[in-house]
């Protein structure tokens, strides 16, 4: 068991109205001083239990392998992923008809309009069907 593995503790019985449990922590900081101080937690004044057949302790443990360092620069550039991927348009205007050249540009790439790579990229035409579209 390595030190950073994780380690969860129960003890139930019948006796006991709730299981006694230490939630799952490094096997490092699983001590006997915790198991007691999670017994004494649980335990009130009246209860007690006997340490029978009926007794049930269930140690849980995962492993965890040791993780690399991982790779340096995982992050994307937006702005070139967008130019370099086909399947992204980038709609430039300052007109504020952003929604309406998007929704002509994606309806005039499903019906094949013959202009296409014209509204593409955002000539006029792209305009002229934003504004038809938007008044």
């Amino acid at each position: 068991m390595q030190p950073n593995d994780l380690v969860r503790f129960s003890v139930q019985c019948p006796e006991l109205d709730f299981p006694i449990s230490v939630p799952f922590v490094k096997s490092k900081d699983l001590t006997a001083e915790r198991l007691l101080a999670e017994i004494e937690r649980v335990l009130q004044s009246y209860e007690q239990f006997v340490l029978d057949e009926t007794l049930e302790i269930e140690l849980v443990h995962v492993s965890l392998p040791d993780g690399g360092v991982g790779r340096s620069g995982n992050f994307v550039d937006l702005d070139r992923l967008i130019k370099e991927k086909r399947s992204l348009i980038r709609i430039q205007n300052d007109d504020n008809l952003c929604c309406a050249r998007a929704l002509i540009t994606a309806k005039t790439r499903i019906d094949g309009h013959d202009k296409w790579e014209s509204i593409r990229k955002g000539r006029k035409i792209q305009t002229d069907l934003a504004k038809e579209l938007h008044y």
